[in-house]
């Protein structure tokens, strides 16, 4: 699967806005998609990163360091 092919794919799904999220909040969850998207090449860990993105940033969740590391090196304002 081509880089192109793989981040359609990806965007297609994973992109989409959540009922639950506002226009802000998709907006800056799809920013930290694509910042992530360039070195992490697998679905499933993108979806898990997308939505613990948002756990963390909007619902004041916390993970494992190694977790949060992920999420800070995407989104360096995270907690």
């Amino acid at each position: 699967m081509t880089s192109t092919s793989f981040e359609a794919e990806v965007f297609s799904t994973l992109g989409q806005r959540s009922e639950w999220e506002s226009t802000k909040q998709w907006q800056k969850r799809l920013r930290f998609l694509q910042a992530a998207i360039k070195e992490i090449r697998e679905k499933d860990r993108l979806a898990v990163l997308s939505a613990t993105f948002y756990n963390v940033k909007y619902l004041d969740c916390q993970y494992d360091a190694g977790i949060m590391t992920d999420i800070r090196r995407f989104d360096p304002d995270s907690a």
